[in-house]
């Protein structure tokens, strides 16, 4: 099997990148060792260091080019994805210590979802992110893998398996309502509102979450929503 070259700038040491269950579960499927090798390898190769393979010699008609295409996609979705919530947090921290305007945040937020693909539509603006690659949710999520993925804050997209009714009921809800409280480096979540809601009421909740979206300083003095919420509250009970 040849390589046939670099698709991305490099470091000297080369890429990380998530080897998804499902890419193991379809190379094992080949019942070739020699093949079942090689692609081994080039889903290596390629998350990487970037090099696209030939399966020529060892599949003229092309199947082996047709399995590693899925799981290509997957790869560079993946690094779309982390490469794009990286810089939104460099982002956010140099909005809270005032390093660009917010009008200047807002600007490289498109820029980013233009520069990695993204559709930025919906909730925050930027928090219901839509890859446009050829990808199948499913090779982005171990649906059996039980680790916590924090879908409220700007840098992470949420996906539909992750999501119970209810959590795509509140993040609707907060994104219409109070997206730049969502923003915050520590934005809400439904079980932290339903919380405030039992202790202080709803109506006043969401009098402090109003106020909150209306202070044109909020991302750069805050950093929890929750927090923030339960302060602003005590602060105005011992007026």
């Amino acid at each position: 099997m040849a390589a046939t070259g670099n698709t991305f700038a490099e470091s000297k040491d080369g890429d990380s990148f998530v080897f998804y269950p499902t890419f193991l579960t379809s190379i094992e499927a080949i019942k070739d060792t020699k093949i079942r090798l090689a692609m081994f390898e080039a889903v290596a190769s390629y998350g990487v260091r970037g090099i696209l393979p030939d399966f020529t010699e060892i599949d003229p008609i092309g199947l082996l080019d047709g399995m590693f295409s899925q799981i290509r996609f997957s790869i560079d979705a993946a690094k779309a994805k982390r490469d794009y919530i990286n810089e939104v947090q460099r982002l956010k921290q140099d909005l809270r210590w005032k390093k660009i305007t917010r009008s200047e945040y807002d600007n490289h937020i498109k820029g980013l979802a233009d520069k990695y693909n993204i559709n930025t539509t919906g909730y925050n603006g930027i928090q219901r992110n839509t890859y446009n690659v050829n990808i199948d949710v499913n090779e982005n999520i171990d649906v059996n893998e039980k680790r916590e993925i924090d879908i409220y804050t700007s840098g992470e997209a949420p996906h539909s398996l992750s999501l119970s009714p209810e959590e795509k009921e509140f993040i609707d809800f907060m994104g219409k309502y109070f997206p730049s409280v969502q923003q915050l480096d520590e934005p809400l979540k439904p079980e932290q509102y339903k919380n405030l809601c039992s202790r202080y009421g709803e109506n006043r909740v969401k009098d402090k979450l109003t106020a909150m979206e209306n202070r044109k300083d909020l991302l750069e003095k805050n950093k929890s929503a929750y927090k923030t919420v339960i302060k602003w509250i005590q602060r105005d009970e011992q007026k």
